[in-house]
């Protein structure tokens, strides 16, 4: 039995060491083969230390003539709700952006638009119960960035204050039974059932036609219904929340003649990389009647040595801690979790305790003929890279823009 047990330990050792000497031989060679990417981004990279207000100053006016600005970001990271209040109101005084597009549906933004000027009872613990993005609903972090841009937007002429447009599948049908009440009256929608899939099949099917057709209501009212009914009554045509996403921003696109609108929208990670065929941002820029794909700019987050929340409950046991949350360690630069390929040269060139803005699609970028920054692998897959369709693709397909965030702090979930 000690034999066993001692060539097992020793099993166990030897395979320790391999993946040890492997990681940092593999990390001295990014080191030296990345002194090209590293020159480059010498002069490409701004750094704002993470106590101080982030501004952005160094984007050119070729940035600011794009037509759709992404932000992807790891929403369990703190520094994502500051990062999005402040590149709203950057475009929004250098590009004149006001309508933002939101990882929500449509029920919760039309309450949050409300909200937003003052005009409703709900909370916005009642607007967003059943918000997509989990850690949104309980996080003081998002309630102060939903305040932070109110109060901006409130001071702003009424023309320009920001609009929200909830581009996701429909989460809270309790919401948005609410919606059609408030908009027909209660005794239209008396006998509206309020559960998903009875909403769909009895009341919508059999009524929202007619009422539509027959409401007195015109213009934007009834055009909100007319995307409510598109939203119910193609549950099974549109697989994908990416799916979703892209056919009712197509919808708002034709409605709002947004032809000739900057917009901006802040949407998790993986849903703005536009070299993927199958995510939002992909979709859009594939999208040949919207005609904006050479318009799109994503800017998305990485991060080192910093912490996200995460439900305990996903976890393995080993990594959980005893709480219903876990403050949870991550950086890409860790095999186990994520590396990505070319992370050192960012840390060549970003302090600690700070957010980088970098730009991979400058004069002379070498991200435009290689995928580093965009090849990655994890011993431990918990969580999703960047999968990569086409090897003939290059970094800048992906993203153009780089938050490089160091020694973040999770979003704390209440």
């Amino acid at each position: 039995m000690n034999k066993v047990l001692f060539r097992v330990g020793k099993g166990l050792l030897v395979i320790s060491f391999v993946i040890l000497f492997t990681y940092l031989g593999f990390r001295a060679r990014e080191y030296f083969v990345g002194q090209h990417y590293v020159n480059y981004l010498r002069n490409n990279v701004a750094s704002i230390p993470l106590s101080e207000p982030l501004h952005f100053t160094s984007f050119d006016q070729d940035f600011y003539e794009n037509h759709l600005f992404l932000v992807g970001e790891i929403h369990e990271v703190a520094t994502s709700p500051k990062i999005d209040v402040a590149m709203f109101k950057n475009l929004h005084q250098n590009a004149g952006v006001h309508n933002y597009v939101a990882e929500m549906d449509i029920a919760q933004a039309f309450y949050l638009n409300q909200y937003l000027k003052d005009s409703t009872s709900l909370s916005l613990d009642q607007i967003l119960k059943k918000w997509a993005v989990f850690i949104g609903r309980i996080s003081p972090g998002y309630r102060n960035k939903w305040e932070t841009l109110k109060q901006y937007s409130l001071n702003l002429p009424q023309n320009e204050r920001l609009q929200a447009w909830g581009v996701d599948k429909i989460k809270d049908f309790e919401l948005l039974h609410k919606l059609i009440s408030d908009k027909l009256g209660l005794a239209a929608i008396e006998n509206t059932p309020k559960t998903g899939n009875e909403t769909r099949s009895f009341w919508i099917e059999h009524n929202l036609d007619s009422i539509i057709t027959h409401s007195p209501l015109n213009g934007p009212s009834k055009e909100l219904l007319d995307h409510i009914r598109y939203n119910i009554l193609n549950p099974d045509s549109l697989k994908s929340r990416d799916q979703w996403m892209a056919a009712n921003f197509e919808r708002f696109f034709k409605a709002n003649g947004w032809k000739n609108e900057k917009l901006y929208g802040c949407f998790g990670f993986s849903h703005t990389l536009q070299g993927l065929s199958h995510t939002f941002a992909g979709k859009l820029k594939r999208n040949e009647s919207l005609g904006i794909g050479a318009g799109i700019v994503s800017l998305n987050a990485f991060y080192l040595d910093s912490y996200l929340a995460v439900q305990s409950s996903i976890l393995p046991k080993l990594l959980r801690d005893d709480a219903p949350f876990t403050r949870f360690g991550f950086s890409y630069d860790n095999i186990f979790t994520m590396y990505i390929k070319g992370i050192e040269d960012f840390k060549r060139v970003t302090p600690k305790n700070s957010i980088s803005l970098i730009n991979l699609n400058g004069e002379n970028s070498p991200y435009k003929t290689s995928l580093r920054a965009t090849s990655n692998f994890s011993l431990l897959p918990i969580w999703n890279g960047i999968d990569v369709e086409d090897e003939n693709s290059v970094t800048t397909d992906y993203i153009q823009y780089l938050f490089l965030v160091r020694n973040a702090d999770w979003t704390k979930p209440n």
